[in-house]
C-alpha cells in the first residue's frame, strides 16, 4: 500500500483524531466491558485469519 501526499496528510490527520475517539470510547466501559470488547475483536481477527494447514 502506498499513500499519495493527500493520503497521507489524511492519514496523520485522522490517526489521532481515531485514537482520541477509542480512548474516550474505552474510558466510558468498565473493565468487564473493556474485556468483553477486546475478546469479541481478538475471535473476530482469529476467524478472518486463514488457518495454516
Amino acid at each position: 500500500l502506498t499513500l499519495t501526499g493527500t493520503g497521507l496528510a489524511a492519514y496523520r490527520e485522522m490517526v489521532p483524531l481515531a485514537k482520541a475517539f477509542e480512548r474516550d470510547l474505552l474510558a466510558r466501559l468498565s473493565a468487564e466491558e473493556r474485556t468483553a470488547i477486546t475478546s469479541g475483536l481478538a475471535a473476530l481477527e482469529t476467524s478472518l485469519v486463514p488457518s495454516k494447514g
